[in-house]
Formats: C-alpha cells, sequence, structure tokens
C-alpha cells in the first residue's frame, strides 16, 4: 500500500506546486501570505522526499523477509509509529501557524 500511495503523492506534490504558482501569480502575495505559500511549496516537497523514504523501506523490507532473520524486526514498526507520529504534529504545526 505505501508503494502505491507514493505515486499519489507525486501527483499530489505536483498539484501543490502548480496551485502556489498560480496563487502567486494571480494574487502576488506579500509578507505573511507570501511566506505561508512558499513554505507550503517547501512542506510538499518534503512530504513527496518522506515519502520516497518510505517506499524505498518497503522494498528494502519486501527483500529483507525473503532471508532469514538475523534478528526480529522490531524497531521498524517502533520507527514507522515516531516517523508518522512526528510528520502529523508538524503539519498541525503548520496549519495552526
Amino acid at each position: 500500500q505505501v508503494i502505491q500511495n507514493d505515486r499519489q503523492v507525486n501527483t499530489l506534490d505536483v498539484d501543490v506546486d502548480e496551485t502556489c504558482l498560480e496563487l502567486m501569480a494571480l494574487f502576488q502575495p506579500a509578507a505573511r501570505d507570501l511566506r505561508f505559500v512558499t513554505t507550503a511549496m517547501k512542506i510538499s516537497t518534503e512530504l513527496e522526499r518522506i515519502s520516497d523514504l518510505a517506499e524505498n523501506i518497503c522494498e528494502r523490507s519486501i527483500e529483507l523477509n525473503q532471508e532469514p532473520q538475523l534478528k526480529p524486526y522490531i524497531d521498524i514498526p517502533l520507527m514507522a509509529e515516531r516517523a508518522i507520529k512526528m510528520v502529523g504534529e508538524s503539519i498541525d504545526a503548520f496549519v495552526r501557524g
């Protein structure tokens, strides 16, 4: 599912960039509004990068599952849980301003 969702995230990143560029062209935002739009573009790019990295982790995990385990993979779900929480908190902070 993560691998399939990466394509959707890539598309959304392009959509966000296009929308932000349209907003800047049409409304020529200044100061706070301009910072908001440019920050949204940067965040979108970083979320797309996170999605690419998550896809890579999933692909490697699938490969690792084909091999005998040297030790339990208990850290992977814990890292995923923490990463999801951190991204959620970051997005909340952006939305709240």
